[in-house]
């Protein structure tokens, strides 16, 4: 095989890629088109949402123009399972600040939370290029006691 056909095989593999990257985001999209975004804590710099689903739409919606990697998925273990948190940073404009992105309500033990747990994840990995990166549950718990703190005072 010389140089070129090796070329036009990348290439195609590339585009093969591309088309199927394409397709996911259509049905993603389609997933969540009805799902009004309705965040449970909104403050400067973070948003929190109940499920996977809303985050996303509300990234479908908004005017995102940058994604800060990587993606936090902070793990918390239960009787049945785990039940996940997954943290995405945003920015609206190269000058802006940082937005994180909360959403709850993903699971590896129940129906509609599964589901959550397999769309998010499809979207992060599939679709954003971003690694996810596990971290404890308490470094979460921290961040929005140091948000809640600010905002008493």
């Amino acid at each position: 095989m010389d140089k070129e056909e090796g070329d036009k095989g990348e290439d195609i593999m590339r585009s093969d890629a591309e088309q199927i990257r394409v397709r996911l985001l259509k049905r993603i999209k389609e997933e969540v088109r009805g799902i009004k975004p309705r965040p449970l804590y909104r403050s400067r710099d973070m948003i929190w949402f109940l499920t996977p689903s809303e985050l996303i739409s509300y990234i479908f919606r908004s005017k995102v123009s940058w994604f800060v990697h990587p993606v936090y998925r902070y793990v918390v273990k239960e009787k049945y399972g785990n039940y996940y948190y997954y943290e995405i940073k945003v920015k609206r404009d190269m000058d802006k600040n940082e937005i994180s992105l909360i959403a709850e309500g993903a699971t590896d033990f129940s129906g509609r939370g599964s589901y959550e747990k397999m769309l998010i994840e499809t979207f992060i990995r599939d679709v954003l290029h971003m690694p996810i990166e596990d971290l404890s549950p308490t470094i979460l718990i921290g961040k929005l006691r140091r948000r809640l703190e600010r905002k008493r005072k």
